[in-house]
């Protein structure tokens, strides 16, 4: 008996008995004559999928490459969708269940074998990331079409499907139109509301260059991109836990029993090395101190060098646990109980204060002349330590999208830089947001060279060394951290990375902590594991020891903030998030209730009063659905986040400019030359760029040439 979702009857061959081909007799035993015609349109259905599926595969070695043949490669792919939702079209609808099976089996099949051909997830082999994307788009367009389908066949006739059709199209079309139109006005909407058209494009006589505003459909979607994948909350490890005394150096375990067997193995291969009667502790190293030889690595390695000598340490440096464990003058453990994931615990030990001046010691009589007297340590010129909140492939769009609790808190405790004309008091916070800030490169090398080293786009030698090192000359704490697993200067900067031949360097930079984010399983080993659901990029939560890998960054931040400020000592801090480079764009959410804490004045560790508060990107997102098929996701690239916090006293002393320039085309240029005036005027380094002090100087109108941006990047025209 048929039921009321039998397969369309199709076109039927005449059998030809006596002149089969040998692979019309195939067909004819699998699938019986009345199939053919359907099993051949299928035949070559799957042909042409898998055609446009190795063309969309094509890889370059490039990021710019890459971006030039991006548009090209989003047709094929999308070439698949249609095609397979073609060939599924005909399975569901004229094959009978059980051929129904095995052409559904056969296609399964098929996408595993493209898999095995390429599932890489870099830019010469990137067929993990083209299967997300296919997912991301073929699952619900798919479910569309056969909605439709069934819709057609419960609504009894063409006419009754067509009227409620109608109706529902209408209804979403209102909807889409009205979604559509405050997603547009949203695109030119900061802080308090405030418009930056308004106050910048119609000004009279005014050059300032306006924002291309092509139409957001990225906002149509209603759930998540990466929705199948669940909740985004990390597994809590709540069975054990540790504490570091700082002041005697001890480190206490509970919830872990002592008899519990813990073995471990290796992060390389799986092998057992070692089985222990109870807890173990493993040490993460100290790696400002070493030099190229450990941190280097390069996109084509298969292995991140720097996390495999990370790795290779704490394999090197993992002992049993005793009571009353004296750690000495570690600063981050990983506590190993069983078979549970390891407990990250660290704390930040002040650095000690240089010491002061020694007089010249007098000349002896085996002396002819005396010792020369050791130079007095530096005292920091500027008035503010600076705290730089970087967070990679954030535009400034995104930022509002995703990070809604931290905009309202941010708009409740600070106030515009227009409210310094009346009557704050001296420690109010003011924020300025930077609606021109235009990106200068593509992704991060040429971005983050222009933002710490004042590097120009086109040359990586050229520029000045990292700004934190001249606040370091300058007599400040310095403190770097990373989520990302690699050293900025031995990536991006090897030009000025010292004494790239020594394994060891004298230390540039006064705390780091880089080594905890190359834990598995938040990083794991070998760059084939990494990408789309496992690492930095992953669409999965970035999870690590119980909590969000970007948590644990901002309770670093805290910690060292603590450390120094109960010293008074000046500082330059900057912490890199990497959760808002993905391709669902969906990650970057999971920050915004810890950033909230991290930044309300009830709960913040930071001293408004005293400190410089940077929270900046560096481009926008350049991966995923929207940078992919949208025009809109090419101008967020290259509109990135951006916003500085000061005290209102400090503005009011240097007569701030930074207002004027919020309306003004600027780029990293002008950020890295704002914390050279930071450091104090007669210190800082002038820009070889372009660069301006925003706070010193109002930049004016400026083009894109001027800033060193081409004419096919540049998104903001005269």
């Amino acid at each position: 008996m048929v039921g009321r979702y039998a397969p369309l009857r199709p076109h039927v061959l005449a059998p030809l008995v006596d002149e089969l081909t040998p692979f019309q007799r195939v067909l004819r035993v699998l699938n019986g004559t009345e199939t053919q015609q359907i099993v051949l349109k299928c035949f070559l259905l799957d042909a042409a999928f898998n055609l446009f599926w190795i063309l969309s595969l094509e890889g370059k070695k490039t990021p710019e490459e890459m971006n030039v043949t991006l548009s090209k490669l989003g047709l094929y792919l999308l070439l698949t969708e249609i095609l397979m939702t073609s060939l599924l079209w005909h399975i569901f609808t004229h094959l009978r269940a059980r051929r129904r099976t095995v052409a559904l089996s056969l296609v399964v099949a098929n996408m595993y074998l493209l898999y095995l051909y390429d599932h890489g997830n870099v830019l010469l082999e990137h067929g993990a990331f083209n299967m997300l994307c296919f997912a991301m788009i073929g699952v619900p367009f798919n479910l569309l079409v056969f909605s439709l389908y069934f819709w057609l066949v419960r609504a009894g006739s063409a006419r009754s499907f067509l009227i409620q059709f109608a109706v529902a199209w209408v209804v979403w079309a209102i909807w889409a139109y009205a979604t559509l139109r405050h997603a547009m006005h949203m695109l030119d909407v900061g802080f308090w509301g405030r418009d930056f058209v308004e106050n910048a494009v119609k000004l009279p006589g005014s050059l300032a260059c306006v924002w291309d505003k092509p139409v957001p459909w990225i906002d149509l979607l209603v759930v998540r991109q990466n929705f199948f994948l669940g909740q985004m909350n990390c597994p809590k490890l709540e069975s054990f836990g540790g504490e570091i005394d700082s002041k005697t150096n001890i480190l206490t375990i509970t919830g872990c029993p002592a008899d519990e067997e813990t073995p471990f193995d290796s992060y390389f291969n799986a092998t057992r090395l070692r089985t222990y009667n109870g807890p173990a502790v493993s040490y993460l190293p100290e790696t400002q101190s070493w030099g190229f030889k450990l941190k280097e690595d390069s996109l084509t390695s298969p292995l991140n060098n720097f996390q495999a000598n990370v790795i290779s340490y704490i394999e090197a440096h993992t002992y049993a646990y005793s009571a009353k464990m004296d750690i000495g003058s570690a600063q981050t453990i990983l506590i190993r109980c069983g078979t549970h994931e390891p407990k990250l615990v660290f704390r930040v030990t002040p650095a000690p204060p240089p010491a002061p001046a020694t007089p010249s010691i007098p000349a002896s009589a085996n002396t002819s002349t005396p010792a020369a007297p050791t130079p007095a340590a530096p005292e920091p010129e500027g008035e503010l330590s600076v705290l730089f909140i970087f967070m990679d492939a954030v535009s400034r769009r995104n930022f509002f999208r995703k990070l809604p609790r931290t905009v309202e808190l941010l708009e409740k405790f600070t106030v515009p830089s227009s409210a310094l004309a009346g009557d704050l008091r001296p420690e109010q916070p003011v924020l300025h947001q930077f609606f021109r800030y235009h990106a200068i490169g593509l992704n991060t090398g040429p971005n983050t060279r222009a933002l710490w080293s004042d590097h120009p786009p086109t040359d990586s030698k050229s520029g000045a060394p990292p700004v934190w090192e001249d606040f370091m000359d300058d007599g400040y704490v310095t403190g770097r951290m990373d989520g990302v697993c690699e050293d900025w200067n031995a990536f991006y900067n090897t030009a000025h990375f010292p004494e790239k031949q020594s394994t060891y360097v004298k230390p540039h930079v006064t705390n780091e902590w880089l080594a905890f984010s190359c834990m598995p399983p938040y990083l794991p080993v070998g760059k084939g594991f990494v990408g789309n659901f496992a690492g930095s990029t992953s669409i999965k939560s970035h999870c690590l020891s119980g909590s969000h890998i970007g948590w644990h960054m901002l309770d670093w931040l805290d910690k060292f903030q603590d450390a120094y400020n109960a010293e008074k000592r000046k500082f330059f801090a900057s912490g890199v998030f990497l959760e808002g480079h993905e391709g669902s764009t969906e990650i970057l959410s999971t920050l915004d209730s810890r950033l909230t804490t991290f930044l309300d004045p009830a709960t913040s560790h930071i001293d408004f009063n005293r400190t410089a508060v940077f929270l900046q990107a560096d481009h926008g997102l350049h991966m995923g659905l929207n940078y992919i098929f949208t025009d809109n996701g090419h101008v967020e690239e290259v509109q990135p986040f951006s916003t500085a916090i000061l005290p209102a006293w400090y503005l009011r002393k240097r007569n701030s400019q930074l207002g004027a320039n919020e309306d003004r085309l600027v780029t990293a240029h002008d950020f890295w030359a704002t914390m050279q005036g930071l450091r104090g005027p007669s210190r800082a380094r002038k820009s070889k760029w372009g660069g301006r002090d925003m706070i010193a100087e109002a930049v004016g109108d400026r083009s894109c040439a001027e800033m060193g941006i081409t004419e096919e990047d540049c998104r903001c025209k005269s």
